[in-house]
């Protein structure tokens, strides 16, 4: 009664199996979590073209690019769904020395009766999910969704190892895409990681040629890095407080020295004025001024347009004037100046490296393009007047909003 019992359990669990089978070759694969892409696999085909051999989908054939062998028609549903799709091409499923080749009725490989199905990574969640080596489009087998197992990888192609076909989504965002990026302190850890970051923006410009561009473009990087190093992000957060502290001290001068700075009489008035002038910009801090003109000059060049560039020609006026008459103040002044900083640092930006992509004969290497970005004109075309002066005021609001606060503070405070 015991191997009766037993042998009925054979035969039922034989039967499911099956029953799986037939219901994957029926549904296209596992419906559920992996099924198989059907008509989209279309186009990801080269076109079809007429043919009569007897495998042939309705007189239709593809022909396959990256397969080794002398005959490399297909037929033009190759994949589509769960099947023992028939492989022409391979002498180890067909003889090749035939014209046209027969398909062998003994002593063929394993995988040439074992059924499978084209199927989109980032929707299966098998793990026989495999680049498919025959065609220039993307492509990705499995044999499990089908029921059946891939012997065809491990004995024909040591290089494309089963289960390596993984879910590559294109990222919709820079953020996504390149998430060091907009992390100064993870981007400038080392040498590398600033590389990395410069190659991933480079080779996802269709996200982040926006980012870049305002940030530089091929100058992002090396610029992010050294206002990161002048810890810039933190005064900026810190600007009202700075400035607010910064005026106190000089609130009954501060009128006397802007006008000065306007009637370029600073040098007349340095030791009452540059004090005051200096913490100012200390607040901002004078490198973080540089960088944020290099950054301004190198997006305006790029893309040609914004207001950033506007407002740094409109303050160098000033910083050239604070810059000649204070010993403590070095600030650019000009857009010459500008200019020749930007020069000084392309040299020291990372190499490019060849960015990889993966293809179904496998991976390549293909060298990394800039994103494309519109060219400003000249490199001393000034932006706007009316532009930068609109900007010059809204820069400046904030600060005058302050002087008059404070100055009335004190006027209050000697009226007590």
């Amino acid at each position: 009664m015991i191997g009766s019992s037993n042998n009925m359990m054979r035969t039922v669990v034989g039967l499911v199996s099956l029953l799986a089978l037939a219901n994957a070759e029926a549904h296209g694969g596992n419906v559920t979590s992996c099924p198989c892409l059907g008509d989209k696999t279309k186009a990801n085909l080269p076109d079809p073209v007429d043919c009569d051999y007897t495998w042939a989908a309705e007189g239709k054939c593809v022909e396959t690019v990256n397969l080794k062998s002398s005959f490399t028609m297909y037929p033009a549903n190759y994949g589509e769904n769960c099947a023992k799709h028939k492989e022409p091409g391979q002498e180890d499923c067909f003889d090749l020395t035939k014209t046209p080749p027969v398909e062998k009725t003994e002593g063929a490989a394993h995988y040439c009766t074992q059924p499978w199905c084209y199927v989109d990574p980032c929707a299966c969640d098998e793990t026989d999910i495999t680049a498919s080596d025959y065609f220039s489009q993307p492509l990705f087998f499995s044999y499990s969704t089908c029921g059946g197992k891939n012997t065809y990888s491990e004995f024909t192609n040591a290089l494309n190892p089963v289960g390596q076909g993984k879910c590559k989504k294109e990222a919709t965002d820079c953020k996504t895409a390149c998430p060091e990026a907009f992390a100064a302190k993870d981007m400038c850890k080392s040498a590398d990681t600033k590389t990395a970051t410069g190659d991933c923006l480079l080779t996802n410009g269709k996200v982040c040629s926006g980012h870049s561009n305002s940030n530089g473009g091929t100058l992002a990087v090396p610029l992010m890095c050294a206002m990161e190093a002048e810890g810039c992000a933190a005064k900026a957060e810190n600007m009202t407080t700075c400035t607010s502290a910064a005026l106190k001290p000089h609130a009954a001068v501060m009128l006397d020295c802007l006008g000065a700075l306007q009637k370029k009489t600073l040098a007349d008035n340095k030791t009452t004025c540059c004090p005051f002038f200096k913490d100012m910009l200390n607040c901002r801090g004078q490198k973080c001024v540089d960088y944020a003109s290099v950054q301004a000059k190198a997006a305006w060049d790029l893309a040609g347009e914004g207001n950033a560039w506007s407002k740094a020609l409109k303050g160098m006026a000033m910083f050239k004037e604070q810059s000649a008459a204070c010993d403590d103040i070095s600030v650019l002044g000009s857009e010459e100046e500008v200019v020749a900083m930007i020069a000084t640092m392309k040299p020291a930006l990372p190499k490019k490296t060849t960015a990889t992509k993966t293809t179904d004969s496998g991976t390549e290497k293909a060298a990394t393009k800039a994103p494309a970005a519109t060219k400003a004109p000249a490199t001393t075309t000034k932006a706007p007047t009316a532009v930068a002066d609109f900007a010059a005021q809204a820069q400046s609001a904030p600060i005058m909003a302050m002087v008059a606060a404070i100055t009335m503070s004190v006027t209050a405070n000697k009226l007590l």
